[in-house]
């Protein structure tokens, strides 16, 4: 899952290996963070922005927004993290 070009919002704070990665489910198209080594992911950026140890809210590839387990999530492009207003949460690869 992992892709070096793609934005990221840091490391992530529980397997301290894995890059948080800017996904879209492709169901429900909700954006979410997933750890590109642990899978783990989690909706509220904030809350990981401001706590890198924020408790997941579920893991790859189950939404925790929709229900749906489809493994083909969509890459979020820096254009799209600033159509959303996520651009503040990118640390690689700034949008």
């Amino acid at each position: 899952m992992s892709d070096d070009q793609t934005p990221h919002a840091g490391q992530c704070g529980f397997c301290e290996h894995g890059l948080l990665r800017f996904r879209q489910c492709p169901a429900c198209y909700t954006i979410s963070l997933v750890c590109d080594e642990c899978e783990l992911l989690w909706t509220d950026m904030a809350a990981v922005s401001s706590d890198p140890q924020t408790p997941a809210a579920g893991s790859f590839p189950m939404c925790p927004s929709c229900g749906s387990a489809n493994e083909m999530w969509l890459e979020v492009s820096p254009e799209e993290l600033r159509s959303h207003g996520l651009q503040s949460f990118c640390k690689g690869h700034s949008a």
